[in-house]
């Protein structure tokens, strides 16, 4: 099931444009598809988008209530995120922040290029995001780079919690 919503997330952030998104919209509003809606309002409130769209013949036959909503999402604070959004990061999709997150743990999966090993478990990642975000790494990669590109994560003989590495993610998300 994650990888078919990952082919669907796919599928709409190749497909959707400025086109299509307000048609796209409006279906998923009449069709109740949530998640389909919230990526068409995302894609909406993105700043290269919004001003385009909203100056649209189209948006002006759009459901005042849609209407509504859209420029509602857009007067949000950035950094606000409603709790249906929280499965998906980009609640907003206008920031770098949210971007990173959601290509973290979506489509930037078929792009890693490396896997961190952290006791057991095994984390797909980004060379070049790891070593433009974090200097160790960028050090790591340069002098030592494994052939089999695994990289088993411990200080030392200590290996840190998982709690504690995940917090080291905050690379994609700019947290660090």
């Amino acid at each position: 099931m994650v990888r078919l919503e990952n082919l669907c997330i796919q599928y709409l952030n190749a497909t959707i444009c400025l086109k299509n998104v307000l048609v796209a919209l409006h279906n998923a509003d009449q069709l109740q598809l949530k998640f389909i809606k919230e990526h068409c309002l995302r894609f909406i409130v993105k700043e290269s988008n919004y001003n385009q769209i909203v100056m649209s013949a189209e948006f002006e036959d759009l459901e005042r209530g849609l209407m509504v909503e859209i420029i509602r999402r857009k007067q949000m604070p950035q950094n606000k995120v409603s709790s249906n959004d929280q499965h998906h990061p980009n609640a907003n999709g206008s920031s770098l922040e949210q971007d990173m997150a959601m290509f973290l743990i979506a489509t930037g999966k078929e792009f890693c290029d490396i896997d961190l090993i952290l006791d057991s478990h095994v984390i797909p990642a980004h060379k070049s995001i790891l070593a433009a975000r974090c200097g160790y790494f960028e050090a790591m990669f340069r002098s030592f780079m494994p052939s089999d590109n695994t990289v088993r994560i411990q200080i030392g003989e200590m290996i840190p919690s998982k709690e504690s590495f995940d917090s080291l993610l905050g690379i994609y998300t700019m947290e660090m």
